[in-house]
């Protein structure tokens, strides 16, 4: 293997431990079922190949912060507006509107 392959192969291999790390965490932290983290994968995989493909990026990097940030696709604004990142409005269009759990 050259020297680049030995890199590229080292690189995915932590990635995929971040994200089993993170994916172990994140489930725990948001109280998602086994069957809600195997769906959001299923659901966003093709989605986060083609981004990452198109950018450079890991996917397996990308579908854990989607995870993280979305509380594996539980979190209000993943359900109400399909938003895996926290992005927010900019002052002008449609938005939706998330309160705190506990109000």
């Amino acid at each position: 293997m050259s020297g680049n392959a030995v890199k590229t192969v080292k690189g995915i291999l932590l990635t995929v431990l971040a994200f089993m790390s993170t994916m172990v965490i994140s489930q725990q932290a948001f109280g998602a079922t086994n069957a809600q983290v195997q769906a959001f994968i299923k659901d966003n995989r093709a989605a986060v190949m083609a981004v990452s493909n198109e950018y450079g990026i890991y996917p397996s990097i990308q579908m854990a912060q989607a995870a993280l940030e979305s509380g594996w696709g539980t979190s209000q604004l993943s359900t109400k507006a399909n938003n895996y990142f926290g992005v927010k409005w900019g002052g002008s269009g449609a938005y939706v509107r998330c309160l705190p759990k506990n109000m």
